[in-house]
């Protein structure tokens, strides 16, 4: 990604909401140290980045939460492995954000700072929802488009992650700790590395840092590391170079294309093959089931 390209792509604009890609490299000059938010916008991350909001301690974004931001928001960003920060975002009027079933589902939202909490969890099919839904847009003629039916999947995309005006709990060491572990298990998520390997490079016992991790996300590390390997599957397979799937399975360090098969479709309720043909033929309705 070169400098002077834009960092964000409109995709989608009503009055109701902006939908965009973001993209930037760690070379680039807004890299650590970005512009305010200039919405009040819901990201889902695509890559693993340091973001530390101003006043707050720094977290990890990644596949596996949505993080969001208010309106004038600052934060700055640092870079995991050399990689870059891409996601994909969704700015949110005061209007829609006043809707009845946000307010059911989350309680009354302040118009001003509807977000308390600097992230919420992402379950991983409403994240392969959204995705495909990104990917319509990105595919699809402006013309094309049934804008009633994009934002009522925005609707029900947003009705999937839950805990939107929930407070945050800061300064917990596991909290801490798992932002730490994060960090490192992404930078090496496609090594063979046992959870003794990584406790021994963080420092930790392994007993220490499974605790930390569960406390803190609710997950295991192997089971995060999956997810982080599943959620970069699910661009691999928009590529034409994806389609062979034995080749793919490798690549994202899983041992055979039936283990891949097997855990792709635990995660995100198909299999790869069946996602690859979704894609092709349409955004579809939104689909969420939390059964993993």
């Amino acid at each position: 990604m070169e400098t002077s390209q834009p960092l964000d792509r409109v995709l989608y604009q009503s009055p109701r909401m902006t939908i965009a890609n973001f993209g930037v490299w760690p070379g680039h000059p807004c890299f650590a140290k970005p512009e305010p938010i200039q919405n009040h916008i819901v990201v889902f991350p695509r890559t693993c980045v340091w973001i530390q909001p101003e006043g707050a301690e720094a977290l990890v974004a990644d596949p596996t939460i949505v993080t969001l931001y208010n309106r004038g928001q600052r934060y700055r960003r640092q870079a995991i492995g050399g990689e870059a920060d891409r996601c994909d975002w969704f700015a949110l009027s005061p209007e829609f954000l006043e809707q009845p079933f946000l307010r059911e589902r989350f309680g009354p939202l302040d118009p001003t700072a509807p977000f308390k909490a600097r992230q919420t969890r992402c379950h991983p099919r409403v994240y392969a929802a959204q995705r495909r839904l990104v990917r319509h847009l990105e595919t699809t003629a402006a013309e094309e488009i049934d804008r009633e039916r994009i934002e009522q999947d925005v609707s029900l995309i947003l009705t999937g992650l839950g805990g939107l005006a929930e407070e945050e709990s800061p300064g917990h060491p596991e909290t801490w700790w798992s932002h730490r572990i994060k960090a490192f298990v992404a930078e090496h998520r496609f090594d063979s590395m046992s959870l003794a390997d990584i406790a021994d490079r963080l420092r930790c016992s392994v007993s220490f840092l499974s605790k930390a991790f569960k406390e803190a996300t609710g997950s295991t590390v192997a089971r995060y590391r999956r997810q982080l390997r599943l959620g970069l599957s699910l661009e691999r397979l928009q590529e034409e170079s994806a389609f062979d799937l034995s080749s793919l399975a490798g690549e994202l360090g899983f041992c055979s294309h039936s283990h891949f098969t097997e855990s792709f479709r635990r995660v995100f309720g198909l299999a790869p093959s069946e996602y690859r043909k979704l894609l092709a033929v349409d955004a579809g309705a939104f689909h969420y089931d939390d059964e993993t």
